[in-house]
């Protein structure tokens, strides 16, 4: 098991747990100090995290003590320095927003409770100072990784997410690719299945009859037909989404699909999520016309699969 840790705003690693148990004796990893491993949501205090592999930090030699003039730095009351979840940088504690185990800077505050949709009175404010970021969410700018992938973000270290015309810009791309591939399969197929002989038929043969006696035949083209295009997308979609992290119109735009905490799709999530965007366009196109109205600029199938569109550059 191999851990990550943040020093100086800086996320160094990766240890195992006998390297973190040496760095916990030294005092470099201390009970406040974020850690975080595969598996976990976000960056935590590791005191919260392994409270049996907090070990005794020996005090050093005590030196004599001197008196220090009243005005200089040594005569201030010390305050514990604590760092960002959001964007790991170092703050004073008293300049971070609590939020449950978290501690956050004010840059990234406004984004994190837009994110979370935490009411504004959930968080502990801090006692001075400036505005605070969360505490408790990835730390992305540090380049921390998440459920096994950096999460690349938008300047800043917050996300910037794809509207809704950019996505239909998307959507057709990715719909004229998948309808040419479909096409070149779906036109010798069907010829094969005699088509255009059932076709030339009815357009020669002016008895009615014959016409409804080649009804279940065009059906029946036309069903193989409609199955082969759900194929073919449920294989494009799931495909790109899970090696790429979009598909090819959304990668030509600088867009990118992730869950709801900036990870990759998994094949089923992409599946599912490919499947709900049929009952996003089956109710008149406003699953995806909500995607305009959205803060974070959520379709239907978006909602449904808690993932996000955003912006790669």
């Amino acid at each position: 098991m191999t851990w990550y840790y943040a020093s100086g705003g800086q996320q160094l690693g990766p240890v195992d747990e006998a390297a973190l148990d040496d760095l916990v004796r030294q005092g470099v990893v201390r009970d406040e100090t974020l850690i975080w491993k595969s598996g976990m949501a976000g960056w935590q205090p590791h005191g919260t995290v392994r409270p049996r592999a907090a070990v005794p930090v020996p005090a050093p030699a005590a030196a004599p003590l001197q008196a220090a003039p009243m005005n200089s730095p040594a005569a201030q009351p010390a305050v514990e320095t604590r760092y960002c979840s959001e964007c790991g940088r170092p703050h004073p504690a008293n300049q971070l927003y609590t939020m449950g185990t978290a501690a956050v800077c004010a840059s990234c505050y406004p984004a994190y409770m837009q994110r979370t949709s935490m009411p504004q009175g959930g968080a502990q404010m801090p006692q001075t100072g400036s505005a605070m970021q969360p505490m408790g969410a990835p730390m992305q700018q540090m380049g921390a990784p998440h459920m096994g992938m950096p999460m690349q973000m938008a300047g800043g270290g917050r996300w910037r997410f794809g509207g809704f015309w950019i996505r239909f810009l998307a959507r057709i791309i990715d719909g004229i690719l998948v309808g040419i591939v479909s096409t070149i399969i779906r036109l010798p197929l069907a010829m094969l299945m005699g088509g255009g002989a059932i076709l030339s038929g009815i357009g020669r043969d002016s008895d009615p009859s014959a016409a409804l006696a080649a009804l279940p035949m065009i059906f029946g083209l036309m069903g193989v037909s409609f199955l082969i295009q759900i194929a073919l997308g449920l294989v494009y979609e799931v495909y790109f989404l899970t090696t790429r992290g979009a598909t090819v119109g959304k990668m030509a735009l600088g867009l990118r699909v992730v869950t709801a905490e900036g990870g990759p799709i998994s094949i089923g999530l992409a599946a599912g999520r490919f499947f709900a965007s049929y009952l996003s366009g089956m109710i008149l196109l406003i699953g995806y016309i909500m995607a305009g109205f959205d803060l974070e600029k959520r379709s239907l199938h978006d909602r449904i699969c808690n993932t996000r569109v955003i912006y790669t550059r």
